[in-house]
């Protein structure tokens, strides 16, 4: 199985992805409508447009329409709408292709199959679970960790297509998506903490704006990921206080975060190295004992530092 904290955290992610790209509410309602009272062409026109606009519920909705319509000939269709709304996130098309296939319904019954839709199922619905573990029980020990393998896979993609439309809301001013990343990165999330303390530097992943900026709210995102150890964090918190934009120059702190990022075994770097020298140099002997007495403090305390792996987070080691 997969480490449990490790799902915990892609929960977060996989939670604000599906619901960041759900349809037009009254359309999709309109396309719901038709198909319950039997208009399946009608649902099917309004429900399509949708669909390849990318929205997994529309899918998942089609994929009932031609589940209930002729299901001897339309089996392969639904089969093809709910598996693409299951990629795109749908917990119950998901669950639907895991019961398609344990149950052999128009398809050759593959356990295994059945059991990687149960598991994606089970990471935002929990009642999948337990249809996870009974097909679970049909399976071998290579055949489990295969699926198992294959689902690992399918979730750091999640993951990396979450992070593209969350980032790219975010640098386009969408404040709903800043929102959910000051959650992800409240849950310990690395990548979204440095994310965070680099919008409020550059006000969006790259463009420069001195009116956003906010050097004060990127040491604080920065000091998170720090705490976690990492160095790309206590590299930038060196270059903000030897910097003294928006917050008063610190050599003394400058000289902290510079001190942990130097002495990891990171490819030392040439400027880096002249600027810790010219900031240890503006310090007295007293001054470099406490900081370095603080250094050893933090090193009982805190994770060893580690070169940063930028969408990972504390609970996906």
């Amino acid at each position: 199985m997969l480490c449990f904290r490790y799902i915990a955290f892609i929960c977060i992610l996989y939670l604000l992805s599906f619901a960041a790209i759900r349809a037009n509410a009254g359309q999709l309602e309109d396309g719901q409508t038709a198909y319950l009272r039997g208009d399946f062409e009608t649902g099917i026109k309004l429900l399509v447009p949708l669909a390849d606009q990318g929205s997994a519920d529309a899918a998942y909705e089609l994929g009932q329409i031609y589940d209930a319509k002729v299901p001897k000939e339309s089996s392969s269709v639904a089969e093809n709408w709910y598996r693409r709304a299951a990629y795109q996130g749908n917990p119950d098309a998901q669950i639907r292709l895991g019961q398609i296939y344990g149950l052999g319904e128009g398809v050759k019954r593959d356990y295994s199959e059945a059991y990687y839709w149960y598991s994606l199922a089970a990471l935002t619905r929990s009642s999948a679970a337990k249809l996870r573990d009974n097909i679970a029980n049909n399976l071998t020990k290579v055949q489990l960790n295969a699926a198992n393998k294959r689902l690992q896979l399918r979730v750091e993609v999640l993951r990396d297509e979450h992070w593209k439309r969350l980032l790219g809301a975010v640098s386009h001013g969408d404040t709903q998506a800043l929102t959910s990343l000051k959650t992800e990165a409240e849950h310990g999330s690395l990548r979204a903490q440095n994310s965070l303390a680099y919008y409020y530097i550059n006000d969006g992943m790259g463009q420069h704006n001195s009116a956003q900026r906010n050097n004060i709210q990127a040491i604080k995102w920065f000091g998170m990921s720090a705490a976690q150890g990492d160095l790309e964090a206590m590299h930038n918190l060196f270059n903000i206080y030897i910097s003294g934009i928006d917050v008063p120059r610190d050599d003394m702190k400058a000289y902290f975060w510079g001190r942990l990022f130097l002495d990891q075994g990171v490819k030392r770097q040439v400027t880096l190295d002249r600027e810790f020298e010219a900031v240890k140099e503006r310090l007295s002997p007293t001054q470099i004992d406490d900081v370095e007495g603080q250094v050893q403090k933090w090193m009982k305390v805190h994770p060893e530092p580690r070169e940063s792996r930028g969408s990972e987070s504390k609970g996906s080691e």
